[in-house]
């Protein structure tokens, strides 16, 4: 009995020592990821350099603003019953055109490639207003499907659909305002025209 407190005082001791080797080993998470960047508009990640998540379809918004009024979509995607991390639909339409055209913008964001890869393959099963399988690579004539472009990167999909009343010049200025801001590095772009021709690029 009398060993009980010296043995309180050794044990309390050696938990004391132990938890400070335990402190001075731990490394904090700004030293494991580095410098915190203040401005994530310029984040980019993998080998595609596109801006994550959602920054970039909203640096489009903000860059194309003098032109075209905007407005956040409810309307379905085949896309939306896959397994993304999040997603962002906005309609462009311009500014002063009485003939209301527009361009549809569906964003997805996956956790990984192979969740977009599953999303993607589903989709191109299933393309199009009556659902016409489509191939990889492989140009497609005569589908029923609205005008449109599509980008795929590692884990952003980017689905552009479009009135047809839009003249080429706009629409090749809309795709390259969406490709100044996502990147031009896609592993995968389809163009459907309004006669439901099918071109990969």
């Amino acid at each position: 009995m009398k060993y009980i407190p010296f043995l309180v005082i050794i044990v309390v001791f050696v938990a004391c020592s132990s938890n400070e080797e335990s402190t001075k080993n731990t490394v904090s998470i700004e030293d494991l990821m580095g410098e915190v960047v203040e401005d994530t508009k310029e984040v980019a990640f993998d080998k595609s350099h596109i801006v994550s998540d959602s920054l970039a379809l909203s640096n489009v918004v903000v860059s194309l603003e003098s032109l075209y009024d905007t407005l956040r979509l409810t309307e379905i995607h085949k896309l939306d019953r896959y397994g993304y991390n999040s997603f962002l639909k906005i309609r462009f339409s311009q500014k002063l055109n009485e003939t209301l055209s527009y361009f549809d913008v569906y964003q997805y964001n996956f956790s990984d490639s192979l969740k977009l890869n599953n999303a993607f393959y589903n989709w191109l099963d299933c393309f199009g207003d009556k659902c016409a399988e489509i191939k990889i690579n492989k140009d497609v004539k005569m589908i029923s499907t609205t005008p449109s472009f599509t980008l795929v990167y590692d884990t952003i999909l980017v689905f552009v659909k479009y009135d047809v009343e839009f003249e080429t010049e706009h629409i090749k200025s809309f795709q390259d305002s969406i490709l100044s801001k996502f990147g031009s590095q896609m592993r995968y772009e389809i163009q459907t025209d309004k006669k439901g021709n099918l071109k990969w690029n």
